[in-house]
């Protein structure tokens, strides 16, 4: 995670000054910070996993699985240069990602904020499924993981613009 803040400041700081200002170089804050929340996501949902299901292999097959299902809702985007629309917006990787990074017409802003907070939300509540395993925490984490789905359903809608 701090592996991943550090490349996102280096790309949001040092990287604009040594390349042209497309492509990477050409993102926000908003979008950089898409990967590190989505490397947490990651690792929560493995501990999530590894805590409540002791079959071998499953997290192979739940990765298989999340990557295909990625690549089926941005399967929408064909042309190089199309901003990022409908049901790609709920892909668990940042939008801009999609297709050629430096021709993807960067969404709004107000888009890629929603787009954060879902993919947070997405990451805390495999933290709370992780926590879960463990009884004694099932009365504090229970409305914790309500609230987090309501928020991570409202900003999986308002990321769709």
């Amino acid at each position: 995670m701090l592996v991943g803040v550090g490349l996102m400041i280096f790309a949001d700081v040092v990287a604009p000054l040594l390349v042209d200002a497309d492509g990477l170089a050409a993102r926000n804050t908003l979008e950089h910070l898409q990967i590190p929340v989505t490397v947490l996501g990651g690792g929560l949902l493995g501990i999530a996993l590894a805590r409540w299901v002791r079959v071998p292999g499953v997290l192979t097959l739940v990765v298989v699985a999340l990557w295909f299902g990625h690549f089926m809702v941005s399967g929408s985007l064909s042309a190089v240069g199309e901003a990022v629309h409908g049901a790609a917006w709920f892909g668990l990787m940042p939008t801009w990602l999609f297709t050629d990074v430096s021709m993807i017409t960067p969404a709004p802003l107000a888009q890629e904020m929603w787009h954060l907070i879902y993919l947070l939300g997405l990451s805390l509540l495999g933290g709370v499924a992780a926590l879960l395993h463990a009884p004694e925490n099932r009365r504090r984490l229970v409305p914790v993981g309500a609230g987090l789905v309501v928020l991570t359903g409202v900003a999986g809608v308002l990321q769709m613009g």
